[in-house]
């Protein structure tokens, strides 16, 4: 049998009574600021609010609700960033999910990362739309800018087909692109097999994975087509001078 709870509101911030000042603790997270991983401490003096959200109870396997009204702790609270260079401030809300208090949620959000060092500025911007809808959990939305990215790369590139996975597959004249990458690609939902758009039917079952697996395809390609040859360049700056050839024997 497998329990699973049904809150009265999807709301996480709508409590079911007053508040009360709440313990405080630190928090792991990327600071959506600095983007450094980090242990977020509470801000000096300033208190945890504590409040309880209801929940029932239910059944997976017959969906029967099993007990109703039940209490979880949840608090809200600031936290700063370690980074002395950042020092960041962000709102955390903790739940108790039965193993005690963990992150629920956190404001501003954590953002995928995304190094964008050689790519032109315009896909930057249509990638941080993608990466930043995808924070607030507008799926489909992120979607939306993960393709814009990519028909704008195969643009910019000057890479032609008659959809989408041909011109991507078509810009193995600027990057080696794995194939196993582009055929597996083929099954994202965004890709589409129009030339010119994609039927908004296609967007109705975009969730989170979908939503994360197309922003990390996009990262990828971009990698491909634009920051590999920075790395060789600088790999290639390492190499150590040929010895000298031997003298010839007199």
């Amino acid at each position: 049998m497998s329990i699973l709870r049904v809150y009265s509101s999807t709301n996480e911030l709508l409590a079911a009574g007053p508040s009360a000042a709440a313990n405080t603790a630190a928090v792991n997270l990327t600071c959506p600021h600095c983007g450094r991983m980090g242990s977020f401490s509470p801000v000096n003096n300033v208190n945890d609010a504590g409040y309880a959200r209801t929940y029932s109870s239910v059944n997976t396997t017959d969906n029967r609700t099993i007990n109703s009204n039940q209490a979880a702790s949840y608090s809200l609270g600031v936290r700063t960033c370690p980074n002395t260079q950042c020092n960041g401030l962000v709102a955390v809300i903790m739940g108790d999910e039965g193993r005690g208090k963990i992150l629920r949620r956190s404001f501003p959000p954590e953002l995928i990362n995304f190094r964008t060092d050689n790519i032109p500025p315009n896909l930057v911007a249509s990638m941080k739309e993608a990466i930043a809808s995808h924070s607030v959990e507008a799926y489909r939305a992120s979607a939306l800018m993960v393709r814009r990215t990519l028909e704008l790369l195969c643009e910019l590139k000057q890479a032609t087909g008659n959809n989408l996975k041909e011109r991507l597959a078509n810009l193995s004249q600027h990057a080696i692109l794995p194939h196993a990458l582009l055929e597996a690609a083929d099954h994202l939902r965004l890709m589409g097999n129009d030339a010119a758009h994609i039927e908004a039917k296609s967007y109705d079952d975009i969730d989170r994975e979908h939503s994360e697996i197309a922003i990390e395809v996009a990262r990828e390609i971009l990698k491909a087509v634009y920051q590999h040859d920075d790395l060789v360049a600088r790999l290639n700056k390492l190499k150590r001078p040929a010895p000298p050839p031997n003298p010839l024997p007199t």
